[in-house]
């Protein structure tokens, strides 16, 4: 695909990545995919990550994670408007075609680095490959609907609801729980929980897209009392502050209340 997107840096990042992954893997990869909010809708350039996931038949070799490392670099270094704003997963085929949470960690290069140990998935892996299935635009491979089966709606609620209950529940006891800012910018995540949790509603009351605009246009008129806690999470951007953490974990409490 020439032009996935209207922004031309974007595109570039993809066409990039795409050369490279092409040398790095060869047959072994399925496809090569953009998701997030550029897909499905609530992008906002200043504040918002690239999401990409590429899809592969077999595990990483030590010398092709080299590699990534060094090509996730070099895209960092030629657009640095974009650093540790890129998020990448390298999946398994095999995973896909299963709406089980995987029990095997999956490489991924986030917030600058290829993660060490590989992460695992949490409750929200069926909520990110059905976003992947219904909105993922296929950079090299196949569509997405090739590879991942379709999802019920009300499968992707109960995950949802359970993300919500196992992990966000424990931000309420946690001395940090937007981080600690050694990794994750704090008023970074303390935006992304707010606009997290309006998705959490509203997904929890609706179908189609519950990209963060959509989410949050919803969430300001059915909960008005929280329309400027919301308001201040869409406008935030990199340099901002957001100093909400109270009102956040309020946010929280009454979305766990909310979602059953």
């Amino acid at each position: 695909m020439r032009n996935p997107t209207p922004h031309k840096d974007i595109n570039a990042i993809a066409a990039l990545f795409t050369k490279e992954l092409k040398k790095i893997f060869g047959t072994q990869i399925i496809g090569f995919y953009l998701t997030g909010s550029l897909t499905y809708g609530g992008f906002d350039k200043p504040s918002s990550d690239l999401d990409f996931i590429v899809v592969l038949k077999k595990s990483l070799s030590y010398i092709q994670r080299e590699k990534i490392k060094t090509m996730h670099a070099e895209v960092e270094k030629l657009y640095p408007d974009w650093k540790k704003r890129i998020e990448v997963p390298y999946l398994l085929q095999s995973l896909l075609g299963n709406t089980r949470t995987p029990k095997i960690p999956q490489p991924c290069f986030n917030a600058g680095e290829l993660w060490k140990p590989d992460p695992t998935y949490d409750d929200n892996w069926l909520v990110d490959i059905y976003a992947l299935r219904e909105y993922g635009i296929a950079l090299l491979g196949p569509e997405p609907k090739a590879l991942i089966p379709p999802i019920k709606m009300e499968e992707v609620r109960k995950v949802s609801s359970k993300d919500l209950h196992n992990k966000w529940k424990k931000k309420l006891d946690s001395h940090e729980p937007f981080g600690d800012g050694k990794h994750w910018n704090v008023d970074l995540m303390q935006a992304y929980s707010v606009l997290t949790m309006c998705r959490k509603l509203y997904r929890s009351k609706n179908d189609g897209s519950d990209s963060k605009r959509i989410s949050s246009k919803w969430a300001k008129e059915n909960y008005p009392e929280r329309k400027d806690l919301i308001e201040k999470a869409e406008n935030w951007h990199m340099g901002l502050s957001m100093d909400a953490h109270d009102e956040i974990l309020d946010l929280i409490r009454f979305t766990l209340k909310e979602v059953s």
